[in-house]
């Protein structure tokens, strides 16, 4: 898990990569959940693993997993 974590890291190093950061917090505060929103910004905007996120959210893991999850599909159906 922690080399995803550093690739998740990486994946903003680059001054064009900005854009990308910008338009995922967007996408985040299209969402109408604050909990999922918590969720995905403290995993793509602040890199905090599955369990950093679980322990300050104060959450099972397995919660997380399907919280993202929710997270995830929301996004998905914003509209473009």
């Amino acid at each position: 898990m922690e080399q995803e974590d550093g690739l998740l890291k990486k994946s903003f190093e680059t001054p064009c990569d900005q854009q990308l950061r910008k338009d995922i917090a967007e996408a985040i505060r299209g969402i109408d959940s604050m909990e999922c929103g918590t969720l995905l910004e403290m995993r793509y905007l602040t890199f905090l693993s599955w369990d950093q996120i679980a322990a300050q959210l104060d959450y099972s893991v397995d919660y997380i997993y399907h919280l993202h999850r929710k997270a995830l599909s929301l996004v998905k159906h914003l509209p473009a």
